[in-house]
């Protein structure tokens, strides 16, 4: 009984996974393709931490009868510790201005709420 919720736990993460992986890609193919500058390739990480935060909301909500926004924070919050831990081993976290770590912290923690808050409309 505790692999069910060893796994359903992890489901919205793999999910988060799966979103960074395919967002990533077409973004490097939209950096080949226009030639965007530095400005523009920032801009595009955040809205993939965005996309790949509000999908695991998502998920994490729809398991949860309550309290979906917590939950959808929760796994926001999670998504940008493993960035953080990705970013420590790699030593891009250390060149990382504090503006710049409070803005990706705000921009997973919102969009993982919004995920959940969005995951109880029902239409």
């Amino acid at each position: 009984m505790g692999g069910k919720k060893v796994v359903a736990a992890c489901k919205p993460l793999v999910w988060e996974i799966l979103v960074t992986i395919a967002a990533l890609l077409l973004l490097s193919f939209l950096v080949f393709r226009m030639e965007w500058g530095e400005e523009q390739i920032r801009a595009g990480v955040l809205i993939v931490y965005a996309l790949s935060c509000f999908a695991g909301g998502w998920i994490a909500g729809k398991s949860a009868l309550r309290k979906r926004f917590l939950r959808g924070l929760g796994y926001g919050g999670l998504y940008f510790l493993l960035l953080v831990l990705i970013s420590l081993t790699g030593g891009g976290a250390a060149k990382a201005e504090a503006g710049e770590i409070i803005t990706a912290f705000a921009v997973c923690a919102g969009a993982g709420m919004l995920g959940g808050m969005f995951s109880g409309i029902r239409g």
